[in-house]
């Protein structure tokens, strides 16, 4: 039998090393010795591996989570996400992209796993699957500002720059841009309806945009005035792509080719670099 106050010892001592992946990993270890068919520690120690960059070693924990689900039928969908992100770090991307769409038959998990899927079909070269994943998921979410970023990268690594350029002027264009603390997005229906909320929230955006047309902040179509420069990209610090100004702020969550389509994008380029998960940086040409 499993010594249930020593299990939860060795959680609350793992869950409180923080960013010490070294700690983290100890404790887990002990946590599985105490429990070895507990799916939890399994999941978590392979979390942390994962970021760590041990990326076998979070692969094989995280298969372990899995099989040891108390529903086969239903692995948690957080550990499918993660093992996902260490198959493709292994660069099994078929594999990767099986597991996410997995997890994505979890209705919390879906944006986040398809979004996953989507940075995955790009990075093995299936573009118009990638774009494809990208507007379903916008058609549902218009304010996911992470695919919003990879679909104007996608189509400035596809030669489509006009439209490119129409998917950044919407991430700058975003309501929350404008002092929003959330998107007006967020308070649909369950069923993505109108509510009460949600039109007076989207009223409140509208006036916050038309007042930055007679600021001067953008332009009467809703392009930013102090968007493209020749060669670069400016950004207003109240703008959603302010955040995408820099590949930094999707480089350890994005696969290396997105992030390298991203960084083209904003050099106005044909070329961008990006880490692969080797740790060299390399380059990548998108012909269009």
């Amino acid at each position: 039998p499993v010594d249930m106050k020593a299990l939860v010892r060795a959680f609350d001592e793992a869950m409180s090393t923080g960013s010490d992946f070294a700690k983290a990993d100890e404790a887990w270890t002990r946590a599985i010795a105490i429990a070895p068919t507990n799916a939890a520690a399994w999941s978590n120690r392979g979390t942390k591996r994962l970021q760590a960059g041990r990326w076998a070693d979070a692969r094989d924990d995280l298969e372990r989570s899995v099989e040891l689900s108390p529903d086969p039928d239903a692995p948690d969908p957080l550990t499918l996400n993660n093992l996902g992100n260490a198959e493709g770090a292994l660069g099994r991307w078929d594999a990767a992209m099986a597991n996410y769409l997995e997890a994505s038959k979890d209705r919390e998990m879906e944006s986040i796993a398809l979004a996953n899927f989507a940075l995955a079909k790009f990075q093995v070269g299936e573009v118009e699957d990638a774009l494809k994943t990208t507007r379903r998921i916008l058609r549902r979410d218009p304010e996911f500002w992470d695919m919003r970023a990879a679909q104007a990268a996608f189509l400035w690594a596809a030669g489509d720059e006009a439209q490119a350029e129409t998917e950044w002027s919407s991430l700058c264009r975003s309501g929350r841009g404008f002092g929003a603390a959330a998107s007006a997005e967020a308070m649909r229906g369950d069923d993505g309806g109108v509510t009460p909320a949600y039109a007076k929230e989207l009223l409140e955006q509208q006036i916050r945009q038309q007042a930055a047309v007679v600021a001067g902040v953008v332009a009467m179509d809703g392009a930013r005035k102090d968007g493209r420069e020749s060669g670069s990209r400016s950004y207003a610090d109240d703008t959603p792509c302010a955040l995408y100004a820099d590949v930094k702020i999707v480089a350890p969550r994005w696969p290396p080719r997105c992030t390298a389509a991203l960084d083209a994008f904003l050099g106005v380029r044909r070329t961008g670099k990006a880490m692969d998960y080797d740790g060299e940086v390399k380059e990548y040409a998108f012909g269009g």
